[in-house]
């Protein structure tokens, strides 16, 4: 025989054997996978996940499929990684041929993530395919739920337990919480009382009594009423801002700088009743007083009355706060002022809170001195834009916060039109829980839109030869003053319905008008009880 027809049979030997053995391989490949699936099947409902995990994953290196992916989607999501669920759960999903009940786990893994955006997604393609109703309504009606759109979420609850009679009770569960969070307390607790006397399931049952029992304490202890009483020894180093040094003007001079000791007090009472979600009312009356030991005629008394209509939506608040002022100085009508802020509050992650809001303030000063100028005239509409930042900070028991603003003085005596820049910052600082710490600081620079009456007015007295006003420019200006002011103070909780405070507070007016340019320091000790 030829060396040629030697190794031709040798070839056609061994591609005989190749043949043989890939025959015989497809033959014993699908039953060990097969072996391998239905292991890691009874391994999972043995609830021994992290073994029937590691089976699944081998049956993937060796034969992956939709049904291989979804039972890694389970086995992720037992485990707890909800991240690797939700990938396994897609491929599931979008490979051939897909697999319809990882919708319904997708979607619960989205949502127990906080992914609501994506759950919605695949919500609405579930719905489309009309995939598991029942299951599906359910966890729209949940999703709806945490996005705080409870009246969506109710419908979506109630469709789930008219598709499938099973998810009764655990829809009306939800639906009694809708109701908790929206303050319709009665209907809330009426409902988890039926929960109780009809529901199979005991869990739910014990779910339901403890709600019942949060819902019978908020009744009990909710006081739509609070009042508010304090009274202090105040120390104020410059009573009516008045320049720290002598300008010339006997009537500025007599009083300029004078410092006092005052008693304060203050009353308040609110009432906020607990009303139906998405409504929000709040109403308070304050007087408040302060009688200075000497300078008798700065006595004060100042009443405020407030009333807050508001809207929630799903992060935040929008409130309508309208309010009237009025003051007397020592037993004279002083001034009277009418406002109305609408304000809106937005929720930002977990502790951040954004205040945008406006405000237009009507004020009338009732008592001028006699022979007072016309451009000295501080009646008039102020027009206020604003923006606050608040941060919780230490588990909510401490705030910082910081405002920026700006506010048009459209008075009718043009000395006193002017504009507002302001900006200023604070913080609360818990010690312990008992003492906070509190500091704030502001910056406020005020430019007056005309020439100041007087300064022209001095303008010509020189130009006639005579001696100007004291305390003004000698040339037509324009007035402008930097405000600052810091504050520090404490409180602390003496007994439960007793709180002690202590603020000591220095403002400094910087003005191009000597006689408008002061530093005031003040103190307050303060006891302070609520109920």
């Amino acid at each position: 025989m030829k060396k040629t027809q030697i190794n031709l049979i040798i070839i056609a030997f061994f591609l005989l054997f190749y043949k043989i053995s890939f025959a015989l391989t497809n033959v014993a490949n699908p039953v060990h996978i097969q072996d391998l699936i239905k292991q890691g099947i009874t391994q999972y409902r043995e609830e021994n996940f992290e073994e029937a995990l590691q089976i699944f994953l081998e049956v993937e290196k060796e034969k992956p499929s939709t049904f291989v992916d979804y039972y890694l989607g389970l086995c992720y999501k037992q485990v707890g990684d909800y991240e690797k669920a939700k990938e396994y759960f897609i491929k599931a999903i979008k490979g051939s041929p897909p697999v319809l009940d990882a919708y319904v786990e997708l979607i619960n893994i989205l949502y127990q993530l906080g992914e609501l955006k994506a759950a919605k997604y695949w919500l609405v393609k579930a719905e489309k395919l009309k995939i598991f109703p029942a299951k599906i309504a359910f966890l729209k009606g949940l999703i709806l739920f945490r996005d705080g759109d409870f009246k969506e979420a109710r419908k979506a609850f109630k469709k789930a337990k008219s598709l499938d009679k099973s998810f009764s009770a655990a829809a009306d569960f939800q639906i009694a919480l809708t109701y908790l969070k929206e303050r319709r307390l009665n209907k809330a607790k009426k409902l988890l009382e039926r929960i109780v006397k009809t529901s199979p399931t005991y869990n739910l049952k014990d779910f339901a009594k403890q709600y019942i029992e949060l819902i019978t304490k908020i009744q009990k202890n909710y006081k739509s009423i609070r009042w508010t009483l304090s009274t202090g020894l105040g120390y104020d180093s410059n009573v009516v801002s008045k320049p720290s040094e002598t300008i010339g003007i006997p009537t500025v001079d007599e009083i300029s700088h004078k410092s006092d000791w005052a008693i304060q007090g203050d009353v308040k009472v609110s009432y906020t009743p607990l009303i139906p979600m998405p409504f929000y009312f709040d109403s308070r009356y304050e007087i408040s007083g302060k009688d200075y030991f000497h300078k008798n005629t700065y006595n004060s008394i100042v009443q405020s009355l407030s009333l807050t209509p508001g809207y929630t939506f799903s992060n935040g608040i929008f409130i309508l706060p309208i309010s009237a002022d009025y003051a007397i100085v020592y037993k004279h009508a002083y001034s009277f002022a009418l406002s109305i802020a609408p304000t809106v509050n937005f929720g930002l992650k977990k502790t951040w809170i954004l205040q945008v809001g406006t405000e237009v303030r009507k004020r009338d000063i009732l008592r001028y001195p006699p022979g007072v100028s016309p451009d000295e005239d501080r009646d008039g509409i102020i027009y206020k834009i604003f923006v606050n930042a608040n941060k919780a900070l230490y588990d909510n028991n401490g705030l910082w916060f910081t405002r920026i603003l700006f506010e048009k003085d459209d008075t009718q005596g043009k000395n006193w039109r002017s504009h507002i820049y302001g900006l200023g910052s604070g913080i609360v600082i818990p010690i312990n829980s008992k003492l906070k710490l509190i500091g704030i600081a502001n910056l406020n620079i005020v430019q007056f839109e005309k020439e100041n009456e007087i300064t022209i007015e001095n303008a010509q007295r020189i130009s006639a030869g005579l001696a100007p006003i004291p305390g003004f420019p000698t040339s037509p200006t324009k007035r402008k003053d930097t405000v600052y002011s810091i504050s520090f103070g404490t409180s602390y909780q003496l007994l439960k319905f007793l709180i002690l405070n202590f603020n000591v507070s220095y403002t400094k007016n910087k003005s191009n008008f000597k006689i408008y340019t002061f530093d005031r320091y003040t103190t307050l000790m303060e006891v302070q009880t609520q109920f």
